[in-house]
């Protein structure tokens, strides 16, 4: 005789238990980060190696993306190139909720962040040249070619330098000018950017001309120039993040992966 199947009872959750389950994980949801990321919008240069023209790579743009590794909290929806005046103009008038490459001297409205992005202006020589240059007044009676506004930018021993013999002194606007008149022998030596300079070298792509036939000089104090964001919260929030990614080697490793590539021929 068989025996009669029974059936197995629905398992039936209190109404009360469901909901407070329902509750719990909404709340789970809400407080999450990542789901939650408050998006951004940033205004960025537009001049390598520091930025590209399309905002989404450059040693710059890699230091930013770097930092808010660490801000779960944002989403980077836009990196926006500009010019350096638009960066200022964008950032007043809240078409972007912070702009990079930001100098001290600045009139924004909002607040600046910790400094971030450094220059590295240093003389450039040839190498079969042999000359020394230990101090900055070791310039005076070589021709210089350098970027414009530099006159008054690297300080008053340059601007000292610089003033005495004006028929030896050149600025120009276009880095990739600044490479090819020291390359050539049309100028003793060049100041400027060391990536800026390596970088138009590795542009320019004349065989006959490489990184290692080049002399660097380290005589100027390295700049920085900041972020700057509408909102005194993002600020902190940037800071905080900044803070660990240059005590972690983060920030360092950044700058050390693109001076090796540049370095390269």
């Amino acid at each position: 005789m068989n025996t009669p199947l029974r059936a197995v009872p629905k398992f039936k959750m209190p109404l009360l238990v469901c909901a407070r389950l329902v509750a719990m994980l909404s709340a789970i949801l809400l407080m999450s980060p990542v789901l939650h990321a408050r998006e951004l919008k940033i205004g960025v240069g537009n001049f390598p190696p520091y930025f590209s023209e399309k905002g989404n790579t450059g040693l710059f743009t890699d230091l930013i993306y770097e930092t808010f590794k660490l801000l779960p909290q944002y989403q980077l929806k836009s990196l926006v190139p500009m010019s350096n005046y638009r960066l200022v103009i964008e950032l007043n008038e809240g078409r972007v909720d912070g702009s990079a490459n930001i100098f001290a001297d600045a009139k924004i409205t909002g607040c600046r962040s910790d400094p971030i992005f450094r220059y590295s202006d240093v003389a450039i020589t040839r190498k079969e040249r042999t000359l020394k240059i230990s101090e900055i007044k070791d310039l005076k009676g070589k021709s210089i070619v350098t970027y414009q506004g530099a006159h008054t930018f690297l300080g008053k021993p340059f601007q000292m330098v610089s003033s005495s013999e004006p028929n030896m002194y050149r600025e120009v606007s276009h880095p990739a000018d600044q490479a090819r008149l020291l390359a050539t022998g049309q100028y003793d030596v060049s100041v400027g950017d060391m990536y800026i300079f390596l970088n138009s070298l590795q542009t320019w792509a004349d065989p006959r001309y490489t990184p290692e036939q080049f002399e660097i000089h380290r005589q100027f104090p390295d700049i920085y120039s900041h972020m700057a964001f509408r909102e005194q919260s993002l600020c902190d929030d940037f800071n905080a993040a900044l803070r660990t990614i240059k005590q972690n080697g983060r920030y360092e490793a950044v700058y050390s992966h693109y001076l090796k590539n540049l370095s390269r021929h």
